[in-house]
Order: structure tokens, then sequence, then C-alpha cells
């Protein structure tokens, strides 16, 4: 089981293992592990602890899997990039948000994490390195001008993503990404993305903003994504929302703003959940050549909420790099 800790600020969230392929491998092997953070909330939002792995069913394709829980999790370090839009439209939501340097210190506040910030618009710019330093961190978000064209928001988090692969394999990754629904001629398509996120064992956290409106956040959409036909389907739900279609096949979530006094909550909220996953662990039966299908539910309680990835992709066996253990995964809620 995980146990609670209190606080913690973040993709995951991920939240995510700590093992870091290159940019496009995937998994091959017998021996192949695949691991799957899971998040279980009640009604309420509120993490469900005390479960087993005898508590959950994971299918594999349509196959059942035998699956084990991995409790290495909360020792494990958090690197996380901030990723803020700082388009021209973008000038309401920068003021909101000076306030994230000082709220992110929980995740890193034994000197144990790190953070890095990426400002975005029609390109993609790391303002500030990896650092344990949330000062450093604050000084930069108060230093954001908006400016610049619509903002390239499947290459900011491709971009994202690539500099979380290079962290320590020991660390998970966390992206949390900040802008407005919709992309702007990214030269990333989603498949792009979703493997670098993949690869870089990233896990998304998205919030996002209305353009020029000053007090108003998008609200999420209803409809959950069907998985039968992958791609396909999120090119076309990420015509809608970019970030809330990434955070959900990462296994993060996507947590919209109504007014700047929500803001806190919903990063306290994000802490709870980051640091009380469940990570599920299971050899596949049949490994076969491109994209898996996954399934998490619990067995006993069909009224909670899950949040854990869905999918990831299995290379041939001359394209794969990693013999022993992966994660790579296409998740959603």
């Amino acid at each position: 089981m995980i146990r609670s800790t209190v606080l913690l600020l973040l993709s995951s969230v991920i939240l995510l293992c700590g093992v870091v392929l290159g940019q496009d491998i995937t998994i091959r092997s017998s021996s192949t592990v695949v691991l799957v953070p899971t998040l279980v909330t009640d009604s309420g939002g509120k993490p469900v602890y005390g479960l087993h792995a005898e508590d959950f069913y994971l299918e594999d394709n349509g196959i059942e899997q035998k699956v084990t829980i991995d409790e290495t999790l909360e020792s494990q370090p958090i690197s996380l990039v901030l990723a803020i839009e700082k388009s021209q439209d973008a000038s309401a939501a920068l003021e909101k948000i000076q306030r994230l340097g000082t709220l992110i210190d929980p995740v890193i506040g034994d000197g144990k994490g790190e953070v890095a910030v990426v400002t975005f618009d029609s390109e993609s710019k790391l303002v500030q390195d990896f650092t344990p330093d949330t000062s450093k961190v604050d000084k930069i978000l108060k230093g954001i001008k908006a400016n610049g064209d619509g903002p390239a928001i499947l290459d900011a988090m491709r971009f994202s993503a690539k500099l979380l692969a290079a962290r320590p394999k020991n660390h998970r990754k966390v992206l949390l990404l900040i802008s407005e629904t919709r992309d702007h001629g990214s030269s990333s398509s989603v498949e792009d993305v979703i493997r670098q996120l993949e690869a870089s064992n990233t896990l998304v956290y998205s919030s996002t903003f209305s353009p020029v409106v000053d007090s108003l956040w998008a609200t999420p959409t209803s409809n959950t994504p069907n998985f039968l036909n992958l791609f396909k389907i999120l090119v076309q739900e990420a015509k809608e929302n970019v970030p809330k279609t990434l955070a959900e096949v990462s296994g993060g979530e996507f947590l919209p703003f109504k007014s700047e006094r929500s803001f806190e909550d919903k990063m306290t909220e994000i802490s709870n959940h980051v640091f009380n996953l469940y990570l599920l662990s299971y050899q596949p039966q049949n490994l076969q050549p491109g994209q898996h299908t996954l399934r998490v539910r619990l067995r006993f309680n069909s009224a909670a909420n899950i949040y854990a990835r869905q999918g990831y992709w299995a290379a041939q066996e001359s394209q794969a790099q990693a013999p022993q253990t992966a994660a790579d995964g296409v998740a959603s809620r």
C-alpha cells in the first residue's frame, strides 16, 4: 500500500517509475516488467488507502494480468518541469501563477527534488535549469512577460519530456503544464508527444485558461476517450483540448482553475495525489509488437475513481534497446 504523504506537490504526476528509456525505444523480452502508476480516489476526490495487489484487476489487450505493488515510490525524488505559456494572450494567467514557486516548495523541501521552468509561445525555451532552490523559480515566474505568437503546446510538451528523460533514473518525472487549450502550429504530432512521454516516463498535470479573459479558466469536457482506436481518437480529442488529452493519456490529471482563489487549493490537491499512488507492475503474458491497451479496475469498489496509464507501445525485437525492465505507457484515466 502507499502511505499518505501530506501536502507534497507534483507528470508524475507521475508518480512515475524511475526507469528511463531512450527517446523512441519501447519494451521487449519475456522478462519485461510493465509499471502502471495508479491513483484511486473516492467520490470526494480523496485518495483511497490500504489496497492490495489482489484488489486490482488489470487487463493488457483484454487479457487479465497478475499484478504486484511496488512500495518504493515514496522514497524516489521528483524531477518537475513547469511548462508555462507566455504568448500575448497569457498575461492574465501569468499574474495568477506568480506564487507557484512557493506552492511547489513541499515537493523539494528536503532537498531531494528539483524543478525546471520552460516558457513557450510558438517556440519553447528553458529559462531555469533543474534546481532544488525554489527561490530561483520565484524570480523567474515574476519576470515572465506575455509576448509572442499562439502557443505550440505539443512542441512544448515534447521539449519538456526530453528534459525529464535526461534526469537521474531513480527520479519520478512530472510535468505541470499551464496553457490555453488549443495548440497553434506545433510541428510535433500527438503520437510524437505520447511516445516521448512514454520514453521519459512522464506524468502530466495540466491546467488551462481562457486566452485574454482575466477571471475565467477553461472547464473540462465531460467525455472520456475510447482507446479502441487510440491515436485516431486522441488526435480528435486533442483538437479541442490538448492539455486535457495528454494529461489523461499520461495517467495524470486535468485540473482547470475557475478563479485565482482556487489556484492554491488545486495545487494542494495535486500534492496529495502525487504521493499517494499505487505502483502496479506485471510481466505481460503476450508482448506482441504494437500498441497495447491497458485497463485498470477495482474488483470490489466500482464507485472509485481510477487514474492510470491505459497503454504502452511494444516495438519489434530488433527495434528495442532495453531488454530488462520498462515502463513505457500511453495513459489515461
